[in-house]
């Protein structure tokens, strides 16, 4: 009489590859070694493995080592969870997490990105919307704002762009990639070219400074620390010093680090 384990090992073929043994039976849809055992569907390199070499913990899964998907060779096994499967899986594809507490790497920022296509009609209507006669020399925008006071102009094209980097450009052509506007005036309507140079980050946030408009050292509310120290602060961070290592050094979170450099929290006035 034929038994189960002579059913089973009559479909296995050890001639075709010299060290995998491939199951010539039924596979399921990626491609891996399937059995009937009783009434249920089984993996068949589990059913060879527990033959040979003894039991397997509920949950656990085969992968095989060697690569070949319907290969049931015990010795190229490997035995894991699920979870450790579905990781490496993910780790594979470089994609997600690839194991817990580990955060996917952000990508770094690029630089200033083109306004896109200017027509003479979106030239015509931005100087419509400038008042060239104001009293403090600037010229004033007269259109939309947004959030942060800066004026803002929707092109033909449906995008927005910000009124005076429009007006830097349509006088001083296109603004570097690792630039900025700078407003000399430190009056954020005003589009006038003049007032406007390209700068960095750096000079940008020495200019708000300067002007009063980003608090440090005794003047902001949530720092406690000297102007002294947030200007050196300031200084390290452009040096490549990350902003926990300032809050380590100066005794303060790190959010309060971007408080100095970004002015993220309300202050006092």
């Amino acid at each position: 009489m034929t038994t189960l384990d002579d059913k089973f090992w009559s479909k296995v073929d050890r001639a075709t590859l010299p060290d995998c043994w491939l199951w010539t039976g039924c596979t399921d849809r990626r491609g891996h070694a399937t059995c009937r055992v009783g009434n249920t569907t089984a993996n068949a390199a589990r059913v060879a493995y527990e033959q040979l070499v003894g039991p397997v913990t509920p949950g656990n899964v085969f992968r095989p080592a060697c690569g070949t998907r319907n290969c049931v060779r015990p010795e190229h096994q490997q035995i894991a969870s699920r979870s450790e499967v579905h990781r490496a899986a993910l780790a594979a594809k470089g994609c997600g997490r690839k194991a817990h507490g580990t955060r996917r790497k952000q990508t770094p920022k690029t630089g200033t990105k083109p306004i896109g296509v200017v027509t003479q009609q979106d030239v015509e209507r931005f100087w419509s919307k400038v008042d060239l006669a104001h009293d403090s020399g600037c010229w004033l925008w007269r259109g939309s704002e947004n959030d942060n006071g800066y004026g803002s102009m929707r092109l033909r094209s449906r995008k927005a762009v910000s009124a005076h980097r429009l007006a830097f450009e349509l006088v001083h052509g296109p603004l570097p990639p690792d630039k900025i506007i700078r407003h000399t005036c430190s009056n954020r309507l005003c589009v006038c070219p003049t007032h406007l140079v390209a700068g960095t980050h750096v000079e940008n946030t020495d200019d708000c400074v300067r002007a009063g408009r980003l608090r440090a050292g005794r003047r902001h509310k949530v720092l406690k620390l000297s102007d002294e120290q947030a200007s050196a602060i300031l200084a390290l961070s452009q040096t490549g010093v990350s902003n926990k290592e300032l809050a380590t050094r100066f005794g303060v979170s790190p959010t309060t680090i971007c408080d100095i450099k970004f002015k993220r929290r309300k202050i006092n006035q």
